[in-house]
C-alpha cells in the first residue's frame, strides 16, 4: 500500500476532478457508485451497531476524504469502510470492537449481494485478514 501524506485539509476543485482513482483507469461513475456504496455500508453497519447519526457522519467524512487522496485500486474499500467507522466510534466516543464491525459490515455486504447471512468467525483466515487490513 501507498504512502499518503495531508499538506491541506481542503479538496480544491483540481483534487476532485483528477481523483488518484480516475488516474488508475476507473470511471467517474464507477467512482462515484463506490464511494456512494461505501458510505451506505457505514449508514447500514452504524444503524445495526446503534451508534449515534455523528459516528456514521464522521465514518462518511473520513471515507471521502481519504479516497480524495488515494485510489480504490489501491485500497478496497471494505478496508477503508472498516477503518473509517472504527476511527469514527472513537473520535466520537461510542467505542465499537472491530470484531463486531467486522461482522456487520460483512453481514451486509453478503446480504446486498445474495449470499447467506453467516456470522465470520473469529478465528479463521479471512476474520484475521480483516482486521489485520483495518
Amino acid at each position: 500500500m501507498g504512502q499518503l501524506s495531508l499538506r491541506n485539509p481542503l479538496a480544491t476543485p483540481d483534487q476532485l476532478a483528477k481523483s488518484p482513482s480516475l488516474q488508475h483507469g476507473i470511471t467517474a461513475e464507477l467512482e462515484t457508485d463506490m464511494r456512494a456504496y461505501g458510505c451506505h455500508l457505514i449508514q447500514s453497519a452504524g444503524t445495526v451497531l446503534r451508534v449515534p447519526q455523528p459516528v456514521m457522519a464522521t465514518a462518511q467524512v473520513l471515507l471521502q476524504r481519504f479516497y480524495c487522496l488515494a485510489s480504490f485500486q489501491e485500497f478496497p474499500l471494505r478496508s477503508i469502510v472498516l477503518g473509517a467507522l472504527f476511527l469514527a466510534c472513537k473520535v466520537e466516543e461510542s467505542p465499537q470492537t472491530i470484531r463486531n464491525i467486522i461482522n456487520v459490515v460483512d453481514i451486509i455486504i453478503k446480504r446486498d449481494r445474495g449470499y447467506p447471512e453467516t456470522v465470520t468467525d473469529g478465528y479463521d483466515s479471512e476474520y484475521y485478514e480483516l482486521k489485520n487490513e483495518t
